[in-house]
């Protein structure tokens, strides 16, 4: 999808509930030529992970390439519940598509057992876990909260 100044906040920031990946481009930087094609390639199959992937002409814009600091091409921005971070994944369409599987995943998630603790280890090469014993609702609590927000800011990595 071609995103501009007049677009941008309406299709990326309105739909709060979807994951945006935004590729700032220059029609005349060669690294954006040849990431556009891979780029096109992911973006639908990454939309099955409820990724959306849209492309904008950062010379042309002169409200939201600067609102967001874009100084190199191509810059790699995606927005989660509408907050924009930097995305450090792999470049290629298998990354991106890994990239929207991983995110779409629960950044945290409630075990009842330890036996899902040891199955949950298996699956990830990096767990954090939080106990809260003797709490009857954890999820409700301001540590939960806090642990929230740091497992989601660590999920891309």
């Amino acid at each position: 999808m071609e995103l501009n100044d007049d677009n941008f906040d309406n299709i990326v920031l309105k739909r709060r509930s979807e994951m945006w990946l935004v590729m700032f481009y220059a029609p005349w930087c060669g690294h954006c030529k040849h990431l556009k094609p891979i780029f096109d390639e992911a973006a639908s199959k990454a939309k099955q992970y409820g990724m959306r992937m849209g492309k904008m002409d950062a010379t042309a814009s002169e409200v939201i390439a600067p609102r967001y600091e874009v100084k190199g091409y191509p810059t790699l921005i995606y927005y989660r519940n509408n907050e924009p971070h930097k995305y450090k994944a792999s470049r290629t369409a298998e990354g991106f598509v890994e990239f929207a599987r991983v995110m779409k995943q629960p950044a945290v998630t409630m075990l009842a057992a330890r036996h899902m603790l040891d199955k949950l280890v298996q699956d990830r090469p990096v767990v954090y876990f939080l106990a809260q014993p003797g709490v009857e609702e954890p999820q409700k609590t301001e540590l939960f909260a806090a642990f929230q927000r740091a497992a989601e800011s660590k999920q891309d990595q």
